[in-house]
């Protein structure tokens, strides 16, 4: 099977077309926005024990995590 496309359209529109510039940018920037915040909203409405639990633990356990987290990102 052979397929040929032809495109009409100036080397800018091309380019906009294929290669991610600052518009494709913005719009990715704000639905990322947009899902992360809906996720947040979904998982706190849903899940309000669970949310309390893990701040419970966190709280409980914060020098240990701290210490891992310095552990794991500093470089020796």
């Amino acid at each position: 099977m052979k397929l040929n496309i032809e495109i009409d359209c100036t080397p800018e529109e091309l380019q906009e077309l294929f290669i991610p510039g600052e518009k494709q940018t913005e719009l990715l920037s704000k639905v990322i926005s947009s899902l992360g915040e809906q996720v947040t909203t979904t998982v706190y409405d849903n899940y309000p024990d669970f949310i309390s639990g893990m701040m419970d633990i966190v709280q409980k356990n914060q020098e240990q995590i701290f210490k891992a987290y310095t552990q794991a990102t500093t470089k020796e």
